[in-house]
């Protein structure tokens, strides 16, 4: 989104296409919380930092699933508040899409691409690499400054390996 003076233009973009292979929520829901956290932002007065931080908590919870550890207080109410929100939208676009693969599979005379009934998602690998270059592309997005570089923090980095191992032993 485009900053403007003090305010962030929340019209300006829509739902991003940068998460889309790991997107576990509808385009829809996903534009509708773009909004808000610009709307936020620009209740607060917070900075274009705090705005490319925000998009990005919600962008790895979304991606990855791990809540992002969050250096200011503002993003962190921001993202407390809308997370229950998220939560919901995630469970009911879960149980969409297995409506749907459900309603394919009966339209298809009860065969099926997905014979171990894994979503679609579920095989989407994705890197520590991956979520540093989409959340540097955000940063650089918002604030214009293509110096400015994403890393993951220590915790994010040890939750985003037990995750992965966790996912490992299941298969």
């Amino acid at each position: 989104m485009k900053k403007t003076g003090n305010t962030v233009n929340r019209h300006k973009e829509t739902a991003s296409t940068r998460l889309e292979a790991v997107m576990r929520v509808s385009k829809k829901f996903y534009s509708g919380i773009q909004v808000r956290i610009a709307d936020a932002i620009n209740a607060v007065g917070a900075s274009a930092e705090e705005h490319a931080e925000a998009v990005g908590a919600v962008d790895i919870y979304l991606g990855m699933g791990i809540e992002p550890s969050l250096n200011s207080l503002t993003v962190r109410l921001i993202f407390a508040m809308l997370k229950p929100e998220i939560d919901r939208a995630i469970e009911r676009s879960f149980k969409a899409r297995e409506r749907a693969r459900k309603r394919k599979e009966k339209s298809a005379g009860g065969r099926s691409e997905d014979a171990e009934g894994e979503s679609e998602h579920e095989n989407v690998e994705v890197r520590k690499e991956d979520i540093e270059k989409i959340m540097t592309t955000a940063l650089r997005e918002v604030t214009g400054d293509e110096d400015v570089a994403f890393r993951m923090n220590r915790r994010q980095r040890r939750m985003f390996e037990k995750l992965r191992r966790r996912e490992n032993k299941k298969s």
